[in-house]
């Protein structure tokens, strides 16, 4: 899933897989976060979840996710 949505989003010129990243963050929000800020709870366990982004890595990709960016998305 994670390699779909980093396609997506592309990954010219960026250090953490954008794909990946939005896969962090839906398990920060399972795990009931609340924040971009709560991706930080994933880096305590890098065994598990590898290199996690700084905090404001999310932010930056959540703002660049505008309705063209989807537009090549499969099933819409």
């Amino acid at each position: 899933m994670g390699e779909v949505l980093g396609e997506v989003f592309g990954s010219s010129g960026v250090v953490h897989d954008r794909g990946r990243l939005l896969v962090h963050l839906v398990l920060v929000l399972a795990g009931g976060g609340e924040a971009c800020t709560d991706v930080e709870v994933l880096r305590s366990q890098r065994r598990l979840f590898g290199d996690v982004a700084s905090d404001s890595t999310p932010y930056r990709t959540l703002t660049q996710a505008d309705e063209g960016l989807w537009k090549g998305w499969p099933g819409r």
